[in-house]
């Protein structure tokens, strides 16, 4: 006598938009939780949560604002790298210092 063999139901992966990527990206960032326990949480692929990662980064999600201000005022510098990783620099001290420490952080 043959043992049946019961057929598990295939799960049809769940099909996100971009804008449920980046918000999932984004609270990601915001829950200071690990990337796999994260996912375990939320029922994503941490291979298709990786793959989110490389895609926008690989995008060029880097915005750039033009900002004026008055003669002679100093403001203070932000910059948000992908990851949701925000630099605030209130002194702008050695621009080559500040260039290296952005280049070190982000990476690049």
């Amino acid at each position: 006598m043959k043992a049946k063999q019961s057929k598990a139901k295939r799960r049809v992966p769940a099909q996100y938009t971009a804008a449920d990527r980046e918000r999932l990206i984004q609270e990601h960032a915001r829950s200071g939780l690990t990337k796999k326990v994260f996912c375990e949480k939320r029922g994503i692929n941490l291979t298709t949560f990786h793959g989110w990662f490389k895609r926008r980064n690989k995008s060029g999600s880097a915005r750039f604002a033009e900002v004026s201000l008055p003669a002679g005022m100093i403001a203070p510098i932000e910059i948000e790298l992908p990851r949701g990783i925000h630099i605030r620099i209130r002194d702008t001290g050695r621009l080559r210092d500040m260039v290296e420490f952005v280049r070190e952080v982000a990476g690049c």
